[in-house]
């Protein structure tokens, strides 16, 4: 038989006891070794450390949230190191990696933010200040 609101706080959530003796939660239909049609592991995992410990344990749940957006600042530079331009925008990218990537690509297709359409031949300084790993990188 299935409790309601125990192990968890989401209300939608419940706990059970399946076919071995131990405790499971999740919610939709229990089958008749006790498993839950969507089991939640967020309060299985609570219910251990509960049982570890002995103490209360919070959970907390998946939330979808939306990507963090970093401001990408891109310095433009003439082939003999002349400053050019500035541009910027927003990059959805969470690495690095994807963000430079994403710059060289927009450098390959010559649309590069703070530039008329067309222009490549300059040399790249990307910066991601707000970004935990932040280090300026060259595209050449």
């Amino acid at each position: 038989m299935a409790k309601k609101g125990f192990g968890c706080e989401r209300s939608e959530c419940a706990s059970s006891t399946d076919i071995s003796g131990e405790a499971s939660f999740g919610t939709g239909g229990l089958s008749r070794d006790g498993f839950w049609e969507f089991p939640c592991e967020e309060c299985r995992n609570a219910w251990r450390l509960w049982q570890k410990w002995g103490k209360e344990v919070s959970v907390v749940h998946d939330v979808t949230t939306a990507p963090k957006l970093y401001t990408v600042k891109l310095s433009y530079f003439k082939a003999g190191g002349k400053w050019y331009s500035d541009g910027e925008y927003e990059s959805k990218c969470a690495e690095l990696f994807d963000i430079w990537d994403e710059v060289r690509g927009m450098r390959d297709r010559r649309h590069l933010p703070g530039l008329m359409e067309g222009c490549s031949e300059f040399i790249v300084s990307v910066d991601v200040p707000d970004h935990p790993h932040s280090h300026p990188r060259l595209i050449i």
